[in-house]
């Protein structure tokens, strides 16, 4: 695809394209071919999660293939954390160019770090995983720039999960703006900016440098990842998202190819999940692994391989609920907010579901009762907390809901509050929803839940407004999956622990903690407690303590029993076309690097 570039000399050679010494990946199966495209889907414009495990993921550092917790070298070549947990150097990858052929140095990190992250104009609270002790309000890491290879992050505190979070979608932060191309759009660099922002029609600087910032929404932002933007994504359902090869990609085969072997991946924006569906049996897809991958769908699937011409991988998924319903202990309005913070009302509620029916019904019989706690597998599993409260006993549920204080019912049965007011909320479900078992499913526990006086109503509306009303802390109750079960608990423990705006059960929490105190709404003591002992978690050095530490966040969670799950997902899958090659039997699913840890820079399609 790139020889005749060259041989015009429109692109360097090979050996000016690539760094002293290319990062070599070991193929799954065995050495590719060059050509072909990856056609893949996204459901709307807001499923950047499938794009950012498919093609991007190129960090300073990484995880493993296993997803076990080690650290592996990336575009840092080497890294190494002092003995007290406060300095961490990092010896980047000589040679490395971004997609237009500008070295990529210290010089760009620092620009992130300090010019993005630092800047508190685009970034108005410093990130936790950059500040002393991994927490939220204490001091920035100090960036020092040794030379053009050679940099270090200095805390004040120790922090124990730096190099983890640098794994992850955090430490993109770190290595997406080339100072070359963003600093014309920074205030600090080019004093035109205003101007430059409001010939563009954008409000502020910032506005104009954020949208820059979206290499997946324009052509020309220099990557450091295998594909670049060819057509832009943004332009509505049915529209497609493609990104064609990065001919400076630093990474190659064992023979020293340079990697990826696909030239392109395309990406079909759809409407829905059914569409999806088809897409998949009519064999116009060559690799997916999300939103229709449930037990219901497998039947279908299974029937079609041959029309299709694919097969099947396992997904060896994190995720530990198929769908949890969070009560929103934070909530507005004081009166809802007492009722759904009394913890007898949350196990009367839990012991009103019927889960063996539920799993029958929706979820293809796949599945056991299975509350918000961690996987069998996971080495924080508690099995207190996944079974307690799962046996369903209506006159159980209904003794739970009078201790309440909630004994009083208005003459159609509903049960009311301290202020005489019935009990009455709505629980929003957002569409397209990753399950389409959720639908129903939330009908079900609608239908528990008024069986013991409780009226529950579930309120459907698009995924972008369900987000922005939970993350503003607008929402009665909101129906979710239980994400994140496994090592990934410690990176990503919202669902134990209230620490972000994703903690759906405790979102006004989760603000006051990510603030530093400074907004949100102050926890009660047990949460604070909780809260500090995440915070010693953060802080500590050594695996082995750090993940006791976290087994008794998991204990206190346990006993406060935030939010209801229903039950323990089913084993996940993907689909492959028979002649894509070189993705693993099974691949690690954490939802936000799925299926990063392949890598798909090594698939390639044979005719």
């Amino acid at each position: 695809m790139l020889a005749s570039q060259v041989k015009a000399g429109d692109l360097p050679p090979i050996t000016e394209r690539l760094p002293s010494r290319p990062l070599v990946v070991q193929p799954v199966e065995r050495i590719g071919t060059y050509g072909g495209q990856w056609r893949t889907m996204l459901v709307g414009l807001t499923d950047t999660a499938w794009i950012g495990g498919a093609i991007d993921h190129e960090n300073l550092v990484s995880p493993d293939r296993e997803f076990t917790g080690k650290v592996l070298p990336n575009l840092a070549e080497a890294f190494e954390a002092d003995d007290a947990g406060r300095v961490f150097s990092f010896t980047l990858r000589k040679g490395v160019r971004w997609s237009d052929g500008e070295l990529f140095t210290t010089d760009d990190v620092a620009f992130a770090y300090n010019q993005v992250l630092s800047n508190r104009e685009i970034t108005p609270v410093h990130p936790d995983w950059a500040s002393a002790g991994g927490r939220s309000g204490t001091a920035p890491a100090k960036l020092e720039v040794v030379d053009e290879q050679v940099l270090r992050f200095v805390f004040d505190e120790p922090n124990g999960l730096f190099l983890q979070y640098l794994t992850m979608g955090s430490g993109l932060d770190l290595v997406r703006y080339a100072r070359h191309h963003f600093e014309h759009f920074h205030k600090t660099f080019n004093h035109d900016v205003d101007a430059l922002a409001k010939k563009g029609s954008f409000a502020s600087w910032v506005e104009m440098f954020m949208s820059r910032a979206d290499k997946w929404q324009q052509v020309g932002v220099p990557v450091l990842t295998p594909w670049m933007t060819e057509r832009p994504l943004g332009t509505g359902t049915g529209s497609r998202f493609v990104v064609v090869r990065n001919p400076y990609f630093w990474k190659t085969d064992p023979e020293g190819s340079q990697l990826p072997y696909l030239d392109r991946v395309v990406f079909d924006v759809v409407g829905n999940q059914e569409v999806m569906v088809l897409k998949i049996t009519s064999g116009e897809v060559d690799m997916h692994a999300r939103h229709v991958m449930s037990p219901r769908n497998k039947p279908v699937f299974a029937n079609s391989r041959a029309r299709g011409n694919y097969r099947f991988f396992n997904v060896r998924t994190t995720d530990f609920n198929e769908m949890g319903i969070y009560l929103n202990l934070t909530h507005q309005d004081p009166a809802l907010r007492r009722v759904f913070q009394t913890k007898n009302f949350r196990v009367g509620l839990s012991h009103a579901i019927n889960r063996a029916e539920m799993i029958k019904a929706v979820f293809q019989r796949q599945g056991e009762p299975w509350q918000i706690g961690p996987r069998p597998e996971s080495p924080f599993y508690d099995e207190r907390l996944a079974k307690q409260y799962t046996e369903y006993d209506p006159d159980l549920a209904n003794r739970f809901l009078d201790d309440a204080g909630f004994a009083t019912r208005n003459d159609k049965g509903i049960r009311l509050r301290p202020d005489g007011e019935p009990i009455t909320f709505q629980i929003d479900l957002g569409t397209p929803s990753l399950n389409e078992a959720w639908a129903p499913a939330t009908e079900l526990i609608r239908g528990y839940w008024l069986e013991v006086g409780v009226d529950a109503r579930v309120k459907t509306e698009d995924r972008s407004l369900f987000f922005e009303r939970v993350f503003n802390n607008q929402h009665d109750a909101a129906a979710y999956i239980g994400e994140f079960g496994d090592r990934d608990a410690l990176l990503w423990p919202d669902a134990f622990v209230p620490t972000r705006i994703f903690a759906l059960y405790g979102v006004g929490w989760g603000i006051w903690y990510s603030s530093g105190g400074k907004d949100g709404m102050e926890p009660p003591p047990e949460v604070l407690r909780q809260l500090r002992l995440f915070d010693d978690v953060k802080r500590t050095l050594d695996d082995k303590e750090r993940m006791e530490l976290f087994r008794q966040v998991i204990g206190i969670s346990r006993e406060q029993f935030y939010a209801i799950g229903t039950s323990l997902p089913a084993p996940y899958y993907g689909i492959v076309k028979n002649t894509f090659e070189n993705v693993p039997k099974t691949l690690p699913g954490t939802i936000v690097e799925s299926p990063a840890f392949a890598p798909p820079e090594q698939f390639f399609t044979r005719n």
